[in-house]
């Protein structure tokens, strides 16, 4: 796994376009994208990349728009592994691929995610008992999600957010971990009926 280094760029503004009911997507990917892509042209940054959620978006930016990098997020991990249909993209284009939120937004997790998730009960409901399956083979789904998420050999980037200094040390050294393929198997086979869901 590498670790996000500082580099110059800018995201497009408005990438956040996807809410809102989408109402700022033209505007972020034509005149906003062109703001920021003048920009590099000058040499006032170094790459112009996209952050947003959508997949629909993701195909649409990655074979229309000259980006240079994308942070693709919530789109691999244990329940959710779109991101490898954008990687043919990505290699013919150079463009270079960011995965963010190997925990799902906290649904990977022991505590669940927060009120604000759009998951409802019956979905919260089988996260958990993938949690507690993997209590049960004496390992933590976080770990597993980290694991899982930043070892795929085509994904060399992946980002995850923290709040103290210690749960760092941990994830890093949880993803130098090699992960168990039949728990993943497993777990995944838990997580089955919610595979691929849009979150909105």
């Amino acid at each position: 796994m590498e670790m996000i280094r500082s580099t110059t760029r800018a995201s497009v503004p408005g990438a956040r376009s996807e809410y809102e009911d989408r109402r700022h997507t033209e505007w972020a990917l034509s005149e906003g994208f062109e703001a920021v892509s003048e920009l590099k042209r000058e040499g006032r940054i170094g790459a112009v990349s996209f952050g947003i959620y959508p997949m629909d978006l993701w195909h649409r930016i990655l074979t229309a728009l000259p980006v240079d990098a994308a942070l693709v997020h919530n789109h691999y991990s244990l329940h959710d592994t779109r991101i490898l249909d954008l990687l043919p993209f990505a290699r013919e284009k150079g463009i270079g691929l960011i995965n963010a939120s190997p925990f799902g937004s906290g649904l990977l997790t022991d505590r669940g995610p927060a009120d604000w998730h759009p998951a409802n009960a019956e979905q919260r409901a089988i996260f958990k008992q993938a949690a507690e399956f993997c209590a049960a083979q004496g390992t933590n789904i976080s770990k597993l999600a980290l694991q899982f998420s930043s070892q795929h050999p085509d994904i060399p980037t992946t980002m995850f957010s923290s709040a103290s200094a210690e749960s760092v040390k941990r994830n890093v050294a949880w993803a130098a971990e090699p992960f168990d393929p039949a728990l993943v198997a497993q777990v995944r086979q838990i997580l089955k009926p919610i595979n691929h869901i849009d979150w909105f």
